[in-house]
């Protein structure tokens, strides 16, 4: 059986074990840029909560780089990140 067989629950247990691979993923809303069209935002986000996936949502990563959020460290050390 491969991990794209199971649910998505232990997708998500196994991805908070350190069992797999599985990226990191991290939903940036892209509050202050304006670049990406918010009905486009809106059906993405939609689309990874109905996956069952877990992931990070964040405002704006553009923000938090500038302003050091201690998470942009936290992710630049976990290895395989993916930015919706």
């Amino acid at each position: 059986m491969t991990i794209d067989l199971v649910s998505s629950e232990l997708k998500n247990f196994l991805f908070r074990q350190g069992c797999c691979d599985m990226p990191r993923i991290v939903y940036c809303h892209c509050a202050y840029a304006q670049v990406v069209p918010k009905a486009v935002k809106e059906e993405v986000l939609r689309r990874l909560v109905e996956s069952g996936v877990a992931f990070d949502a964040v405002a704006d990563l553009c923000e938090m780089s500038a302003k050091r959020d201690p998470m942009m460290k936290q992710l630049s050390q976990e290895g395989s990140v993916k930015i919706a």
